[in-house]
């Protein structure tokens, strides 16, 4: 039966074991530091109750405790001497108490940096298995040392027993001289080295799911609790570290976002608050300048107060009319080969920026991916949370065959306006490093939906110098980059503008 401090003991454990069903990459530093010595998992629970719990686990060394369980006893005291250079470790574990996903990121990345820094070539054996089965051949010897009369045949085994207890003796005697030695060379600055690189790594993985998390985080996030960053972050944390381009496409959505967020706040309102003209009236906050100065002379003051009180004075007319929703979002972006690189990357991050635009301002949004035909589409509904999965997967996608094709896109766009009704009054974007032609059908379609619908279509062309004839044709604006990264700041305007 688990006493209660058996099962404050068991809970990191427990936590740890989730963690690794749920992040394969925890699971292959185990089995990596297990091909070096045995039980090295024994040393995961250990750390990941260092890092989690207000007051870890006392380790008391012994002989019978696994080779993990002491050189993690090592490593706690190492940790002892409160040097300027671990300042890492302090605030990994002010970071990591009591939350499961720091944890979990601060435990794989000492694992991880421990194999890499302290372990050597060779392997360590446990010697638990060996020393079980030995009490046992010891177990089977006094049996049968103790029966009141012995036969030839009971002496024979007790001397092939001894023979066995002394061969397993041997055995661990030879497997504890290999742990000495290993443990010779394993020094406490090596230890120290270790934990000083695991701390500042996991430090900076937990920056980098930290700035993840705000970077794929869209709207205004009412929702956004501790517990709903947790889930991110469980998702977030493998998918950011398999890929330099996941990071660099997080942090452009992130300065996109900032940008966007600025544009938007600084656009002139509309609706109840547009000026339509001048108008008779005693509202102090719309009246005109001119009026005011009537207060500035003391001739005048009379003027102003016999107008103000029967409401005489100029203001501004503002119209009646209550703002105009926005309509949905529609995104086509190139994923083509020749897109490779930075410029599906910067495309990727446009795309989420416009996806925040519209999580923000309440608009469904659909985006296409297309090479020489429509070859994925995504569809976020304004009604719904976002697809965290759908957005990773979104990101994730590319298409490295095939030319390109603007018709079968904008096509399937055409499609969506005509068949639903939730995608009238939509703006359009192409994001694309191509050229292609648009049919002449196609283009009176887009027209026809300027004229009546109010529809806008805008083009980014990156990496080109020459515009494309038959999207100028078709657009409200062409913004061409020709490097993608450096000239970001060009589209800055279009955030403000759909």
């Amino acid at each position: 039966m688990l006493t209660k401090n058996d099962k404050l003991i068991s809970i990191p454990k427990t936590l740890w074991n989730q963690a690794k069903i749920q992040n394969e990459d925890y699971v292959q530093v185990d089995n990596t530091g297990e091909k070096k010595f045995s039980k090295f998992k024994d040393i995961g629970p250990e750390v990941y109750d260092e890092l989690y719990s207000s007051f870890p686990t006392k380790i008391e060394e012994t002989p019978n405790n696994s080779w993990a369980r002491n050189l993690l006893k090592q490593i706690k005291e190492a940790d002892k001497n409160k040097e300027g250079d671990l300042n890492d470790l302090d605030m990994l574990r002010k970071r990591t108490v009591g939350n499961e996903l720091w944890s979990s990121i601060g435990t794989e990345s000492f694992l991880q940096s421990f194999v890499s820094s302290a372990v050597h070539e060779g392997t360590v054996e446990d010697t638990q298995a060996d020393e079980d089965v030995k009490a046992y051949l010891e177990r089977l010897k006094e049996d049968l040392q103790n029966q009141p009369k012995q036969s030839k045949e009971d002496k024979k085994t007790i001397k092939e027993l001894e023979k066995q207890i002394e061969d397993k003796t041997k055995i661990i005697e030879d497997k504890q001289q290999k742990q000495d030695d290993y443990m010779n060379n394993v020094n406490n600055n090596q230890i120290r080295q270790a934990i000083r690189k695991a701390a500042k790594q996991a430090n900076e993985e937990i920056n980098e799911v930290t700035k993840a998390i705000n970077a794929f985080s869209f709207g205004d996030d009412p929702h956004n609790n501790t517990i709903q960053k947790s889930i991110m972050g469980k998702k977030l944390a493998p998918f950011v570290k398999s890929s330099n381009k996941i990071k660099q496409i997080m942090e452009l959505l992130g300065r996109m976002k900032r940008t966007a967020d600025n544009e938007i706040n600084n656009k002139p309102r509309q609706g109840t608050d547009e000026i339509v003209g001048i108008e008779l009236g005693n509202n102090l906050e719309r009246l005109l300048p001119s009026q005011l100065m009537y207060l500035a002379d003391d001739l005048l003051e009379d003027v102003f107060l016999k107008r103000f009180s029967n409401r005489e004075l100029l203001q501004y007319e503002l119209s009646d009319e209550p703002p105009k929703d926005h309509g949905p979002l529609i995104v086509l972006v190139d994923s083509s080969g020749s897109m490779d690189g930075d410029r599906i990357q910067w495309a990727m991050a446009v795309t989420l920026t416009f996806l925040h635009i519209a999580t923000k301002q309440h608009r469904d949004m659909q985006v296409i991916h297309f090479g020489s035909d429509v070859v994925r589409v995504d569809t976020f509904d304004k009604d719904k949370s976002i697809d965290l999965d759908k957005v990773m997967e979104t990101i994730s996608f590319f298409d490295s065959s095939g030319g390109t094709n603007f018709t079968k896109p904008i096509e399937k766009a055409c499609d969506t306006l005509a068949t639903s009704d939730n995608y009238k009054d939509a703006d359009i974007i192409m994001l694309t490093d191509g050229q292609s032609t648009i049919k002449d059908n196609i283009k009176e379609q887009i027209k026809t939906g300027k004229d009546e619908s109010g529809l806008k279509f805008f083009s980014i062309i990156i990496g080109s110098d020459n515009d494309s004839k038959d999207l100028t044709e078709v657009s409200n604006e062409v913004i061409n980059l020709k490097d993608a990264l450096k000239d970001s700041d060009k589209i800055n305007s279009l955030f403000s503008a759909v």
